[in-house]
């Protein structure tokens, strides 16, 4: 449900369209009404952006519509199998309802 502070900051700020191309960075940021995992992703792996990955958006449990996007920033984990530090990115799909974005321009070694 929408208060009328929500009706009113979508008039002033519209919406993102959603025209994006293949291997763009886009820098998200959640919106009040996003899930603690949307929340989660940004703050852990979107500090460089995240890379356009597939430009079709797919239905997530026939509700709402997803992109996929790669993180450009990794995290160290320890493997203690492996005995050494590895690095981990991003690869997955966000609901576009959750976010705002901007873009970016490619990265160099995309082009």
């Amino acid at each position: 449900m929408l208060s009328v502070f929500d009706k009113l900051y979508d008039l002033i700020f519209p919406k993102n369209k959603m025209n994006f191309k293949m291997g763009e960075v886009v820098h998200l940021f959640p919106k009040r009404e996003s899930s603690q995992k949307t929340r989660a992703i940004i703050k852990i792996y979107g500090k460089q952006g995240f890379i356009v990955c597939d430009t079709n958006f797919y239905p997530i449990n026939r509700k709402k519509k997803a992109i996929k996007l790669i993180s450009r920033q990794y995290t160290k984990k320890y493997s203690r199998r492996e005995r050494k530090m590895k690095k981990k990115i991003w690869v997955g799909w966000i609901p576009v309802e959750e976010i705002s974005w901007i873009k970016k321009q490619k990265p160099k070694y995309m082009e």
